[in-house]
Formats: C-alpha cells, sequence, structure tokens
C-alpha cells in the first residue's frame, strides 16, 4: 500500500505542477488587438478599387494565353522606350 501512494502522490504532484505552469502560460499571453471598424472598411475598399488593364512593373502591356505552351504571356502595347519586357514561349 505504501507503494501505492507514493505513486498516487507523485502523480498528483506531477499533475498540480503541470496544471499550474499551463495555467500560468495561458495567462501570460497577451491578448491580439481587434481591427477597428474603419481599418476593416479601408481594406475593403481597397480591394474594390478598379485598376486599368496594365503591367505597372513592365509599362502598358496586355497578357495574352498561349496556345502552343498553355501559358500566358505579356505582349508590349507602347513602343520601344518603355520598361515593358516581351515575354514569349521558348
Amino acid at each position: 500500500m505504501k507503494k501505492l501512494t507514493k505513486i498516487l502522490l507523485a502523480a498528483g504532484g506531477a499533475a498540480l505542477i503541470g496544471g499550474g505552469a499551463v495555467m500560468t502560460y495561458l495567462k501570460a499571453q497577451t491578448q491580439q488587438p481587434e481591427m477597428s471598424d474603419l481599418t476593416l472598411q479601408n481594406l475593403e475598399a481597397m480591394a474594390t478599387i478598379d485598376v486599368p488593364d496594365m503591367n505597372w512593373a513592365n509599362g502598358p502591356s496586355s497578357n495574352v494565353s498561349c496556345s502552343r505552351c498553355g501559358s500566358v504571356h505579356v505582349h508590349c502595347k507602347a513602343s520601344k522606350n518603355t520598361r515593358c519586357l516581351q515575354t514569349s514561349c521558348l
């Protein structure tokens, strides 16, 4: 009986220490602030802005699907002095 009592006492002590550690950890966690209604409205407004069909990184262009390779290629619409980079299949 003494051996069983020692085992149960040790298990209870370990459970108590473990429970205390978990409670301390959970209490120490900081609450993440929620986004305000104004921030959410601003994000929604930015998501609904219509952007003209322009490849901003490379200049005025259009994306054309290629029937030969199945990917999308950039076809420049402006003169050679723009930053548009023509891409095609290899």
